[in-house]
């Protein structure tokens, strides 16, 4: 099946900027709510529970968040 439409790719600059706000976005929030608890962890402890929050977050928010906004970022 050959078909003489294109799907309009996303421009890349649009991308990483959506990319980048989520991300400062959701580090900051938490930072903000999370931070206080985890003070007296050590490092790698901290750094892991912050991973184990982030991640998924980014996995699942940030491709929910580019869908949403796909019409603003193929103009």
């Amino acid at each position: 099946m050959n078909s003489n439409h294109e799907v309009a790719k996303p421009k890349i600059w649009k991308m990483l900027l959506i990319g980048w706000l989520f991300a400062y976005l959701v580090v900051n929030v938490v930072f903000a709510l999370l931070g206080p608890y985890l003070t007296d962890l050590r490092p790698l402890v901290r750094s892991g529970i912050i991973t184990t929050v982030l991640v998924p977050a980014f996995g699942s928010g940030l491709p929910a968040i580019q869908r949403k906004l796909y019409v603003w970022t193929i103009r």
